[in-house]
């Protein structure tokens, strides 16, 4: 029994995911809301945090989105 060799295809769906971690977010999110592990005012920035609030569907009860700079 032969096998083909899957090893080629593993790399290439990891790159993608590890552009998304380093990529970094349009916006930030600011802290509004006690009692969610974070102090009140903090400015969450790194986009592998907002990206896992996103997906447990809590990053809209305590925050508030910003622009990270400022239109002149």
């Amino acid at each position: 029994m032969t096998t083909s060799p899957q090893t080629a295809a593993s790399p290439a769906a990891a790159t993608p995911t590890a552009a998304q971690t380093t990529t970094k977010p349009d916006a930030a999110y600011v802290v509004m809301m006690p009692g969610y592990g974070y102090p009140l005012g903090t400015q969450i920035t790194n986009a592998a945090t907002i990206a896992k609030l996103k997906a447990n569907g809590t990053l809209g009860r305590f925050t508030v989105r910003v622009a990270l700079k400022q239109e002149k």
